[in-house]
């Protein structure tokens, strides 16, 4: 016959509270604890985990005792009793029912020993424990014995990282951050709007428009350090980012992890112009975009947060401050201004954005584990609509007031609250970071541009055609919905629309960066200072260059060759013609694609 396990509580960790031990230990503690036990051990949880004899152990949990108080009056005979357990820092129990589904809780949670997997105590669980026992808590976070804490400080230099975010341009590519590139082009060609075909195609500085980008989804695993604080213009042979294919989700085997690219400033994009970048193709069909693109598509509805430095606790709720969240392909940090859609107005889709003061991380102590209940950003509001603005505010604010010079191409700005007032914005409610107007101008050209009411407002110093602002929103919606539908991590039989991941690695079910594995990878930016699997970053790429010849088939150099040496007279008419062909035979390949390899194939 199985016999049950017996509790050591010295192997436990208990929550109760010395100072709320004030009840007289009773004497009927016996006939109490062999109830407790029956009750515990009725818990499916403890049968699983203990064996189907369950648990027996001779005392209640250290910092508890049970006091007992008679009733004054006698009830057949006999004199009633009412039991009281204290030491809980929230109350007393009064039923053996629920001091035992607490009793169950203490032997089943797993953080009790207040070390990690390695040994290490663990700080943060440690705090956690404090608040929930219902300390009043504000203190900076600092875990100098945990191994990925120091990995986040010292060797990815994540504190330096960060501070270097905010005085940069908000459209440089960051660490992490799923992004749009094309690898197809050559020397003296670049990605330009041609708006009598509404469609982004490659042009060359020679025979004007000759394919089409194929727009590949991958993730951001190291930075050049001199790129940081580049200009749109000033881009250099050390504008470049090693990137790596996103990965199949839910698909253990990760083929393109491994091949790694080394890719150009000038032939990235933001993931969120994925629509206006490949005309709304349709991502279920396989001949519509890479595979890659449909791998990132299924991430977007996810968040992880990066770099916790403080914790607070108030005895319902204890916050954990962080120093970046990702959402979906972005990375946001303080500072940043991101447009979200307002719960207050209906019309609202990007048309107002929030500068990031806090990210906080909210949890509720009451809750058994304690999980986060909320992830949210607070910081101060502005629209572009004055319908949005907040009374005195329905003036637009001057440009020199305005928080980020390029805010200006997007037209007139206006204050959503009174002062600095800070609102409080749920992760769900955030879409995209607003990019410099210059640098949506540059890249995107004429397609992302309104124009404002006729004359335009000179008068107020705003041209007549500006950034459409919600430029780019769409594609963000259609993600997230394919995102919810598609992520087999997201429960929604539990009406769950988000994945909630440990870290970026986690996030984006990444299995090795820059060559590492996942074990070593419990913080996203340790990319920055894993082993490299190639030559650095910008020692073996050559920039665009317009004095370079680009490289084309030798065939078709000697036919080009053959044909101006005859008819010479019909130069331009000749390049026009070839360019035609080329553009004819890059599509009909272009839509023979339908399998990875092909793709892989083709670009190459």
């Amino acid at each position: 016959m199985a016999t049950p396990t017996r509790i050591d509580w010295s192997n436990y960790t208990s929550d109760g509270d010395p100072d709320k031990c004030v009840g007289k230990s009773s004497t009927r503690g016996p006939k109490y604890l062999e109830g407790l036990l029956s009750e515990v051990n009725k818990n499916q949880e403890i049968l699983a985990n203990f064996g189907p004899a369950g648990v027996f152990f001779s005392t209640l949990p250290p910092n508890y005792v049970l006091d007992t108080r008679d009733r004054p009056t006698i009830t057949n005979g006999q004199r009633l009793y009412d039991n009281y357990v204290y030491g809980h820092p929230r109350g007393n129990f009064r039923t053996i029912a629920s001091f035992a589904e607490h009793v169950a809780s203490i032997l089943l949670t797993p953080v009790n020993t207040g070390v990690d997997e390695d040994g290490t105590p663990n700080v943060f669980d440690g705090l956690m424990r404090k608040a929930k026992q219902g300390q009043h808590l504000s203190v900076a976070i600092t875990e100098p014995l945990s191994m990925e804490w120091l990995v986040e400080q010292d060797l990815a230099n994540l504190p330096a990282y960060l501070n270097s975010l905010e005085p940069s341009t908000r459209w440089y590519p960051r660490l992490g951050e799923i992004v749009l590139v094309a690898r197809n082009l050559k020397n003296d060609q670049m990605i330009t709007f041609d708006a009598n075909a509404d469609i982004y195609k490659i042009k060359d500085s020679r025979l004007g428009w000759v394919g089409l980008p194929v727009w590949e989804a991958v993730v951001v695993t190291q930075v050049t350090k001199n790129g940081l604080a580049a200009g749109l213009l000033e881009s250099s042979e050390e504008d470049v980012f090693r990137v790596e294919p996103m990965p199949e989700i839910g698909n253990p085997d990760k083929p393109w992890s491994t091949r790694y690219k080394v890719v150009h400033l000038l032939n990235m994009r933001p993931f969120s112009l994925w629509q206006e970048l490949m005309n709304g193709a349709d991502v279920s069909e396989l001949r519509e975009c890479h595979p890659t693109v449909r791998h990132a598509m299924t991430a977007i509805s996810s968040i992880s947060v990066v770099g916790r430095y403080h914790f607070s606790s108030d005895g319902e709720e204890a916050r954990v401050y962080c120093k970046g969240l990702y959402v979906g392909a972005e990375f946001f940090v303080a500072g940043d201004l991101v447009r979200f859609s307002s719960p207050i107005h209906n019309n609202s889709f990007g048309k107002d954005v929030i500068q990031i003061k806090y990210i906080c991380v909210s949890y509720n102590l009451e809750r058994e584990p304690i999980t986060p209940t909320s992830v949210h950003i607070t910081g101060v509001a502005y629209t572009a609509d004055p319908k949005h603005a907040s009374g005195q505010y329905q003036r637009p604010i001057p440009y020199e007031s305005l928080p980020f010079r390029g805010m200006r191409g997007y037209g007139l700005w206006y204050k959503m609250g009174e002062g600095d007032a800070m609102v409080r914005m749920p992760y769900t409610r955030l879409l995209t970071r607003l990019l410099e107007d210059k640098y949506i101008k540059g890249m995107m050209g004429k397609s992302c541009l309104i124009k404002v009411a006729a004359g335009g407002a000179e008068h107020l110093d705003i041209p007549q055609h500006i950034v459409d602002i919600t430029h780019g929103i769409e594609g963000v919606r259609i993600a997230r919905e394919y995102s919810t539908q598609h992520d087999a991590r997201i429960n929604k039989n539990e009406g769950q629309t988000w994945y909630l991941g440990e870290n970026r690695v986690d996030q984006l079910d990444l299995t090795q960066i820059n060559g590492q594995d996942e074990a070593h990878l419990k913080a996203m930016f340790r990319a920055r200072s894993a082993r490299q699997k190639g030559p650095k970053i910008g020692h073996t790429y050559t920039a665009p260059s317009m004095n370079k010849p680009y490289g084309m088939l030798a065939s078709s150099m000697n036919a080009i060759e053959n044909d101006m040496a005859q008819q010479r007279h019909a130069d331009k008419q000749f390049r026009n013609d070839f360019a035609d062909r080329l553009m004819d035979k890059f599509e009909d390949e272009f839509t023979q694609r339908t399998t990875e390899d092909d793709f892989d194939e083709f670009i190459s």
